[in-house]
């Protein structure tokens, strides 16, 4: 297109009269406008119609104009324009569908336009350039560019090995070594004409096109020019291909350029403009305007400047503050309603803040201008924490202190017991491993080894939140529960374990059938063969204990920057175990923490008593005036069993707070935050495990136990069975017993067994399992016996034979052992309805437990009913979990 003065119009002219002598009718749809006077300027070769807001208007002028060409003959002896000043309608709706079928449809985008018009005077990315200005060009406009581009470049051509004029200002900036093998004389004609560069001599030439880029780039001005497109396709191929040549030239010129705040997608060109963002990033920030600076951040994630090492940590600290912030913010907006919610919502994502702060804590040399923002976010975080903690202290005195969560002592019983039956297994004990790190864990191994099956669960720690009470939770045997015993000491089947050394001496007795080993992180081999030979060695239990992160806290050092350590630590360890041959490895944690800044903590007075226990998040003892603010509840009432728990009264400060006592107070637990009680169980295998029930082997005859009530108004009699005995905890060999069930009323008269059917009255009892079981009963008559006979036929002595013709009492209609609550009635209607259903939200649950007539009470007196049987010696209570909907199928 060399010589015309209008390229790009004349190009557009070009293709509608190429269209229309193909096609006789085109339909150009222009909904910006770009081309209407081209379109009318070929009134006089054809018949154009001008679309001015009514295509019913159109229509009919079109009409009239086809009509009119149709009569004079073949389509060359008239032709057809219909411009239309607005996008296609759709094809059911298009009015002018028919002419488009009559001719062609035609689009016309001006930047498509401009590309192939200006081909051989502009690159594309010359093109683009001028489409991405604020203010992108017109058709006029881009005919200037058209004329201005015509540039001789045959004799540079020869001496930079392109005659691309973008390459050859490139090669110009980046080869001073060819500056005598090209013309003076040359050269400046060419950067005055592409950049408007000048000089006395090359180097003053190539200084000067530096300084003509920076400043056309950097302009305040919107419009699109031919020059400002070269001088940012120039300076974007100089920062890929010599960046530091790019960082020096722009460091050196900034100072003699006038330099505005840019707009988040602004293009950064020189340092200080990287600067003059992220004030403006962190000014947002402060003032609350997170979507701005976000947009700040976003931007710069592909920026030149802020990738730059010197200046990337700076950027990342911002990042790390917005993420406190905003997380912050959405916990705070979210902090309401029951137990269960503020549960749920931290399991599910509020644990994402204390990982966010976690990060923000590892800094260790904060940039310059960010030192406010992470003050700022710091005081967000501890604010957030005493918010949370409040309404959480709100929910426990309103539901008690039960987290409905499974509890983490139950974690031996259907974890580890589950997995040594499958193989050897590693047990993982890791001190102070909070919720949010083992979600880390777990990442990171998935990361690793995509083929792992990572399983990751919230369990709910007992209570006081201290390395003994929550390494004992996880014990063989804990299922039953802690006793409180003197001192403040845990005890397991009368057992003290007031340190690690009992604590492995009760572990090597208690689960001795299985050849357990002792050992610590450190001390772990390194080796697949040297842990190889343990499994060879019988060791069907490793439990590897890991107590850096609690030993680091508790001395008050760097321990936000242990995190990663020990991660990395942990993950190596479990896929050096699975690679050696154990079949699963099991990780569990004692307790979480609080990790707050020193001034950031709220010191409040220890209760008045005699303590047992003091320590800077909980205080056991007898107490006697509570200080403002602090929350209790008898031992007993924190699922701790024995006299001295009902004797005694757990206590902790309010919120955030710290009691007045000796101890850390940047890194604490014990209290009953979320952070220190929801902990992590996490499983790793090479196969995908589901969980079950351990049946359990018979090794005592046990004893029988039943139960049966007429129910009001029908002749349908309801009970249970149930065998219980002592038994192995490992041993996988499953026995019955086979009993004859008789029902009979002091007259003679024998009930049918309806329920399980059985023509004989024969029933199979798993062990430690109630059955439940219903007659029909052939006459109205008020009292039945139940008698259960052995195979031999010989009556089995039954611990509680029940008879009524009335409703029973619930303590009859319940084998409560001494001293346990006893359950509502209701409570299993109540749990057939839940395992029923396939779903069910918070509130069907409160109002099917309203219907049934139950408290919140009764639930949690259901639970420690079930705690006293398993206290009691029914050695496990089991609900099929697959007939749970699934959100339910990891409560208790």
């Amino acid at each position: 297109m060399t010589g015309t003065s209008h390229p790009v119009t004349e190009h557009a002219r070009r293709l509608l009269r190429d269209a229309l002598r193909r096609h006789g009718t085109v339909v150009l749809y222009d909904p910006d406008r770009h081309l209407e006077e081209v379109a009318t300027s070929l009134n006089s070769e054809t018949q154009v119609v001008i679309f001015s807001g009514s295509y019913l208007a159109v229509k009919l002028a079109a009409e009239e104009t086809f009509c009119a060409l149709r009569g004079t003959g073949p389509w060359a002896e008239g032709t057809l324009l219909l411009y239309v000043s607005a996008t296609p309608q759709p094809a059911n709706l298009n009015p002018l569908e028919e002419y488009e079928r009559a001719g062609t449809r035609l689009s016309l985008p001006l930047d498509v336009l401009a590309r192939e018009a200006l081909a051989d005077r502009m690159t594309p990315g010359q093109v683009n350039a001028l489409f991405e200005a604020p203010v992108p060009p017109d058709l006029a406009r881009l005919d200037e560019y058209g004329r201005q581009a015509i540039l001789d470049t045959g004799a540079l051509a020869i001496v930079y090995g392109s005659g691309d004029p973008d390459l050859i200002l490139e090669r110009f900036i980046t080869s001073p070594e060819l500056d005598g093998a090209v013309k003076f004389a040359d050269l400046a004609a060419f950067l005055r004409a592409t950049l408007g560069a000048s000089g006395k001599d090359t180097a003053a030439l190539r200084a000067d096109t530096w300084a003509q880029a920076f400043t056309l780039v950097t302009s305040k001005s919107s419009e699109a020019t031919e020059q400002r497109a070269r001088a940012t396709v120039l300076l974007n191929r100089l920062r890929h291909s010599s960046a530091a040549l790019y960082a020096e030239s722009a460091t050196q010129l900034q100072d003699t350029l006038t330099i505005h705040p840019p707009q988040p997608t602004d293009t950064v060109w020189l340092p200080k403009q990287d600067d003059l963002a992220r004030e403006a990033a962190a000014l947002a920030l402060q003032e609350g305007r997170l979507d701005l600076t976000r947009a700040y951040l976003d931007a710069r994630s592909t920026s030149f400047w802020a990738a730059r090492p010197e200046r990337l940590a700076a950027w990342e600290v911002l990042t790390l503050v917005l993420n406190v912030t905003s997380l912050s913010a959405t916990v705070r907006s979210e902090l309401k309603g029951t137990l269960s919610h503020l549960t749920q919502r931290y399991v599910e994502s509020w644990h994402d803040l204390d990982r966010a702060a976690r990060a923000l804590d590892t800094l260790v040399d904060i940039p310059a201008g960010t030192q406010q923002a992470v003050r700022q976010a710091r005081v967000d975080y501890a604010e957030t924490l005493y918010t949370m903690n409040e309404a959480l202290h709100t929910a426990y005195r309103k539901e008690g202190f039960q987290l409905p969560l499974p509890a983490q002592t139950r974690i031996f019983l259907e974890a580890v017991t589950p997995a040594v039956l499958d193989g050897p297994t590693a047990y993982l004990l890791v001190d102070a491993l909070r919720y949010d790190l083992g979600a880390d864990l777990a990442s990171e191994i998935r990361a690793r080894d995509g083929a792992l099956h990572v399983r990751l669960e919230a369990r709910s720690a007992v209570l006081p939140t201290i390395t003994p009470f929550g390494m004992a939770a996880l014990l063989p045997g804990a299922e039953n529960g802690l006793t409180l015993g003197e001192q403040g000491v845990p005890v397991l089947k009368d057992v003290r374990l007031p340190d690690l050394r009992a604590r492995t001496k009760y572990l090597e007795q208690a689960a001795a059938e299985l050849h357990p080993e002792d050992t610590t992180l450190d001390k772990l081999p390194k080796t697949d063969a040297a842990l190889k030979k343990k499994i060879d060695a019988g060791v069907q239990l490793l439990v590897v204990r890991c107590g850096d992160l609690d030993t680091v806290g508790e001395a008050d050092a760097a321990v936000a920057s242990a995190f990663p350590v020990l991660l990395r630590e942990v993950r190596d360890a479990v896929l050096r175990l699975l690679s050696a041959g154990f079949r699963q490895v099991v990780v569990a944690a004692d307790h979480g923490f609080l990790m707050l800044e020193g001034d950031a903590a709220h010191l409040t007075p220890t209760p008045d008593g005699t303590s047992v226990i003091s320590k800077r998040r909980v205080w056991l003892g007898a107490a006697g005036a509570m200080p403002a603010g602090v929350i209790s509840v008898p031992a007993s009432g924190a699922d701790l069993h024995g006299e001295q728990a009902a004797a005694l009264t757990l206590a902790f400060p309010p919120g955030r707070a710290l009691f007045k006592t000796t101890g850390n107070t940047r890194y604490t637990h014990g209290g009953p935050s979320l952070q220190e009680r929801v902990v992590p169980l996490i499983t790793i295998s090479r196969e995908a495990k589901e969980p079950r029930f351990i049946a359990k082997r018979q090794k005592t005859p046990g004893t029988l136990s039943a139960g049966l009530q007429l129910l009001p108004g029908t002749t349908f009699l309801s009970g249970h069975v149930l065998w219980t005995h002592e038994s192995g905890l490992f041993n996988s060999e499953t026995a019955t017993l086979t009993v004859r069930l008789e029902c009979q009323n002091p007259a003679g008269d024998a009930a049918v067994l309806f329920t399980p059917s059985s023509a004989t009255g024969e029933v199979t009892l798993q062990p430690n399992m109630p059955l439940p079981v219903m007659f029909t009963a052939p006459v109205a008559s008020k009292h039945w016996t139940l008698r259960v006979r052995d195979a031999s036929g010989a009556e089995l002595t039954v611990a509680t034979t029940l008879a009524s013709s009335q409703p029973l009492a619930p303590q009859s209609a319940w084998q409560t052992p001494a001293g346990a609550p006893t359950p509502s009635d209701n409570i299993l209607p109540f749990l057939n309805a839940v395992v029923k259903q396939k779903d069910m939200s918070e509130q069907d649950l409160d109002e099917l437990r309203r219907k049934e007539g139950l408290k919140r009470s009764d639930l949690n007196a259901f639970k420690r009913y079930v705690d006293a049987l398993l206290a009691a010696g029914f050695n496990s209570i089991a609900l099929d979990m697959n007939t749970l909907p699934a959100r339910y199928r990891h409560k208790e």
